[in-house]
């Protein structure tokens, strides 16, 4: 919820300050950016006026950005990161790769469509090595801009498996969103495709990673080694029968 994030943030600022001396690192969300005024990508400057209203998970990085930024005014040598969906192994929880398994699997009954940003985690991991030493307060890990629609294919193609069949509006994306939600509270399930992301891709944008490349050295590799890299972790961990991607090209 957005108080325990906006705790959790403060408890760790203070802890900072009280330490003293050391950089803090935050890792926010290209989810936390405005959009911006004409064609242009969004970047650092971007940062909404006031809480957004459409989003929790928006809401949510927007204050915990705040804390951070009434710490640094006190005097904490922060810097926030704001990667795109981050792609890659060890990603014990399910995050973003819940979409290359929901496609694998076959368990996405619906979309909307929207940009997303993917990035491999290893290209942000480095970034924030980076940020340590920099004098700049915030940095834009936004990686490759893609479309949801182009993604399913890609990954079905790719990996096996079939995109959604079912395309959705944002309006009816949001409110099956929230009952599938409500649905899976019961046993505690993870509904097959969250209102945050929906929030997310509806609200997605291009992003410029340009301040980053230009002042960390940050430099982001193919999306499909990225992907590939998550595939064979979750192959491994048995999230997805092995062999999948064979079985598929073979039918």
């Amino acid at each position: 919820s957005l108080a325990v994030g906006v705790a959790g943030v403060r408890h760790a600022c203070e802890a900072a300050l009280a330490a003293g001396g050391a950089r803090f690192g935050y890792t926010s969300s290209v989810g936390a950016h405005d959009r911006p005024q004409g064609a242009r990508p969004a970047d650092e400057r971007d940062v909404p006026r006031g809480m957004p209203e459409d989003s929790v998970y928006r809401a949510t990085k927007w204050a915990m950005e705040r804390e951070v930024e009434r710490a640094a005014d006190r005097g904490l040598p922060a810097v926030t990161l704001m990667p795109g969906g981050c792609v890659g192994p060890w990603d014990a929880r399910v995050g973003t790769g819940a979409l290359l398994l929901g496609v694998v699997r076959e368990e996405i009954p619906w979309w909307v469509e929207g940009t997303v940003n993917l990035v491999d985690v290893a290209d942000v991991a480095r970034a924030h090595v980076a940020a340590v030493e920099a004098r700049g307060s915030r940095y834009c890990l936004g990686g490759h801009d893609v479309r949801v629609g182009w993604l399913f294919d890609h990954v079905a193609l790719r990996y096996g498996g079939r995109a959604p069949p079912l395309r959705l509006d944002p309006d009816a994306a949001r409110a099956r969103a929230d009952a599938e939600e409500a649905a899976a509270a019961v046993t505690r399930a993870r509904a097959p495709f969250p209102r945050e992301m929906v929030d997310l891709i509806t609200t997605g944008q291009p992003v410029s990673n340009a301040r980053a490349e230009a002042e960390l050295g940050a430099r982001f590799g193919p999306l499909d080694a990225a992907l590939d890299r998550a595939y064979a972790w979750y192959e491994r961990f048995r999230y997805l029968s092995p062999h999948a991607r064979e079985r598929s090209h073979e039918s």
